[in-house]
């Protein structure tokens, strides 16, 4: 692990870093921002493709030591990000790895509940509070932005969410990314007559 942390400090762009992850680690999942590839057993490591994946990992990093030394009775909602074995620039963070769980297990901890007291699992509505405080307390949007492959199973067996990187700014940000993007769609189709 110390090896693989040693050469991605060394590359000199997110690029590099992803090329050496491909061609190193294997890759578990990848979204529009990040890719997380397993760094150990336990451990995964989430690379920026962007800026907006910096800030998604500036985003846990945050939301993690807020739980960690506020809001220790919830961490165990959260899978554990270790900022210490981070990018100093939040390029990559190495985060606990968290399996994933079956839709019939996850359909109590992704449905979105305004009133906590409808939830009749009672490890999912002590998950919905634990969020609904950092989402609140940290201005963010996990939430609203719960599904399946959001959260998943710790190699001790408690239900985690393992991302949890959606803040407000980075909502708005995928918003217009999203609405520019249908904007040139619509007018990609538009066809001129001459």
């Amino acid at each position: 692990m110390n090896k693989h942390l040693k050469v991605l400090n060394n590359c000199k762009s997110n690029t590099e870093m992803l090329l050496y992850c491909y061609k190193n680690l294997i890759k578990l999942g990848k979204g529009s921002s990040r890719t997380v590839f397993l760094l150990t057993k336990n451990k995964v490591l989430k690379v920026a493709h962007n800026h907006i994946g910096n800030q998604q990992n500036t985003a846990e990093i945050t939301a993690w030591l807020y739980v960690d030394y506020d809001r220790y009775y919830n961490k165990r909602f959260f899978a554990k990000v270790f900022p210490d074995m981070s990018h100093f620039k939040d390029v990559y963070i190495v985060q606990e790895y968290c399996d994933n769980i079956s839709t019939k297990e996850a359909t109590p901890y992704i449905e979105y509940y305004r009133d906590t007291r409808t939830i009749k699992n009672e490890r999912a509505k002590r998950f919905h509070t634990a969020l609904k405080d950092v989402d609140n307390t940290l201005n963010y949007k996990t939430l609203v932005d719960l599904n399946m492959s959001n959260i998943g199973r710790s190699l001790r067996g408690a239900i985690k969410i393992r991302d949890y990187g959606l803040s407000e700014h980075i909502a708005k940000q995928y918003q217009e990314a999203i609405n520019q993007y249908q904007q040139l769609k619509s007018i990609s189709n538009i066809s001129i007559d001459l």
